[in-house]
């Protein structure tokens, strides 16, 4: 009987919430100066069906399927890994991984001419536990996709300021 109060006090509640309009902010678009990119694919397909997703619904843009004579191209998307031994306990057993990601990038104007180069790295401490192997595996994995995902959404954020249909600046 109490777990069924308790589960109609917290539907009640979700009415509520829902009845006044509030609803998570969620992810915020970003304008971007081009309308239409062309990507050059890195070779890692999770990475760019993840950047081709990103820039067209975060970023608004269409992905062209091949390059134009007025589309910048968004090539060199390159992804590394790689974990580094933190701390160790008394024993000499591992106990935290510092793991770190980088993304590199560069915008370039249908003619060639580099428009924007930026390279961005994350770092994520991850504790280790011998006895919780494959969680610890899944763990990582997870916290590698979230550092992708932040990547891309820091591409976008500087893409938004790439000086495309002017001089190109120092980058």
């Amino acid at each position: 009987m109490r777990t069924l109060l308790s589960r109609l006090c917290l539907l009640g509640l979700l009415g509520l919430l829902a009845g006044c309009g509030f609803h998570l902010r969620g992810a915020q678009p970003v304008e971007l100066p081009f309308k239409q990119v062309f990507l050059a694919k890195s070779g890692v397909f999770q990475l760019d069906l993840d950047a081709q997703r990103t820039l067209s619904e975060r970023g608004g843009v269409e992905v062209l399927a091949q390059s134009s004579s007025d589309a910048p191209v968004l090539d060199s998307l390159q992804e590394s890994r790689n974990r580094n031994l933190r701390s160790v306990n008394i024993d000499g057993k591992v106990k935290e991984y510092e793991l770190q990601y980088t993304f590199s990038f560069r915008l370039r104007s249908a003619a060639g001419e580099t428009l924007l180069q930026n390279q961005i790295s994350l770092v994520r401490r991850m504790s280790y536990s011998d006895d919780a192997l494959l969680a610890k595996e899944q763990e990582e994995n997870r916290l590698y996709l979230d550092m992708r995902q932040d990547a891309l959404q820091q591409m976008l954020r500087r893409l938004a300021h790439a000086p495309v249909g002017s001089t190109p600046a120092a980058h």
